[in-house]
């Protein structure tokens, strides 16, 4: 029983530090049958008062009022509704406006970002949440807690979007990690699991070191070949091709890059292009 305290308290821990990594069921499924029931329970009550309002008599210029929203105040002799109708109004304004608090909560909680592939392969792994098919924390299935993240779950904030290479490093900083682990010393339980692994922020800025690294040494041999070609047609066709290598590794190693910022690095790039090889044409001659 100990073991499974400390498990939660570390579980929350990570959730409070990491919250990208915890997984919540969003219950759209029951919220959108609620709302369909709230709005038929409207609808009962609208025909109700609707019903009561034809009966009535005595508005201006003899006219009967035969919906709800035709009925207003000030055409109300002595501008005093009878008792029964206003309580059935006042409800029928206080379930609408309960209705659309609960739109507002759907409409929010569907909002909410899916759990990352990363995420979920952590969290399907982690020791002791799942006991005899049941998730251990809910005491529920652990269908909506297994990997992939179900459809109907969320998590409390987007990892983004990263490029292959950090996709390549996350999905395998198990092997990874196992070079770099330390064991802790002085553990008040020697029960109490410790966290181990390398963390994301880690990932990415080694993911990006790395990625900086290959684009200055594509631009670096970029000048280098077309500087040792002499022909100006095979300095043209060799710039196409590292231009088409620019584009697939922007696209590779960048995946949050916009179409329109693509299109200005490969043309800013086959600009400077252009230029050097015209410039070396030039002195050539």
């Amino acid at each position: 029983m100990q073991l499974i305290r400390w498990l939660f308290s570390v579980l929350y821990e990570d959730y409070a530090e990491h919250p990208e990594l915890a997984r919540f069921r969003r219950y759209l499924k029951e919220i959108s049958w609620m709302l369909y029931d709230q709005n038929a329970e409207i609808q009962l009550l609208r025909d109700e008062i609707n019903a009561i309002i034809k009966d009535l008599q005595g508005f201006g210029n003899g006219n009967q009022v035969f919906d709800v929203t035709d009925l207003h105040r000030v055409h109300v002799p002595g501008r005093k509704l009878p008792r029964s109708l206003k309580k059935k109004i006042d409800r029928l304004k206080r379930m609408i406006r309960q209705y659309n608090k609960d739109l507002i909560d759907a409409h929010t909680i569907a909002q909410f970002p899916d759990q990352s592939r990363v995420c979920s392969r952590w969290f399907a792994r982690r020791p002791g949440l799942y006991e005899n098919g049941r998730f251990e924390p809910t005491g529920e299935s652990k269908m909506y807690y297994e990997h992939p993240p179900h459809a109907d779950t969320c998590t409390l904030r987007d990892m983004g979007c990263h490029d292959l290479l950090t996709e390549f490093f996350i999905n395998n900083y198990e092997a990874v990690s196992e070079r770099f682990r330390k064991k802790s010393e002085g553990d008040a339980d020697p029960d109490a699991p410790t966290r181990e692994g390398i963390k994301l922020s880690i990932i990415e800025a080694v993911s990006n070191i790395i990625a900086c690294t290959y684009i200055s040494l594509i631009f670096t041999a970029s000048i280098a070949i077309l500087f040792c070609l002499e022909k100006t047609r095979n300095r043209i066709v060799v710039a196409g091709i590292l231009g088409i290598i620019l584009l697939l590794s922007i696209l590779l190693l960048a995946p949050s890059v916009k179409r329109s910022e693509v299109v200005a690095i490969i043309a800013g790039y086959f600009a400077i292009a252009a230029v050097f090889i015209g410039t070396s044409d030039h002195e050539g001659r």
